[in-house]
């Protein structure tokens, strides 16, 4: 039994907040002033562009794990 709800058997982070939807592409259209209506295949295509092969996002992601490890054992 995991100590942390949002950690698997496996231990991967299952957590809400990196589960990104089609509707929040749209969301970040709208505030961009993009007009609608968009397209689904459109609102596919971004999200799937965002996280395949993202070295950006990786890398941001282990600078906030650094970030968290020091502060804890600092």
């Amino acid at each position: 039994m995991n100590k942390h709800e949002h950690i698997s058997e496996d231990g991967i982070y299952t957590g809400p907040e990196v589960k990104w939807r089609v509707s929040d592409v749209a969301a970040e259209m709208q505030d961009m002033g993009i007009p609608e209506p968009y397209n689904r295949e459109d609102l596919e295509t971004i999200l799937v562009a965002t996280f395949e092969d993202n070295d950006a996002l990786v890398e941001a992601i282990a600078q906030h794990i650094r970030a968290t490890i020091a502060f804890k054992f600092k």
